[in-house]
């Protein structure tokens, strides 16, 4: 006999993402040096905000393709891009 799940529905929630960096903030780059070196990447910034261990860079690429990045507030290494 087959087992029904009635009503039930089963939600994933969407996964947290992951800090970008464990470093103290004394170690981080100013927000100077951060966008600089995103921009030396050949990003163009729209906005930029601190989220938590990370900073979230909305902007475009070379291309002119519209892109979100998650960058390492430590080394300036992008961990996460997102096209939009």
């Amino acid at each position: 006999m087959p087992l029904l799940l009635a009503g039930a529905a089963v939600h994933a929630a969407p996964p947290t993402p992951s800090p970008c960096t464990d470093a103290p903030r004394a170690q981080w780059l100013s927000d100077e040096q951060l966008l600089s070196e995103v921009k030396r990447m050949g990003y163009k910034l729209k906005r930029y905000e601190q989220e938590r261990q990370c900073v979230e860079v909305e902007g475009w690429d070379r291309n002119g393709q519209r892109v979100a990045l998650r960058v390492d507030p430590a080394t300036a290494r992008i961990v996460q891009t997102t096209f939009k």
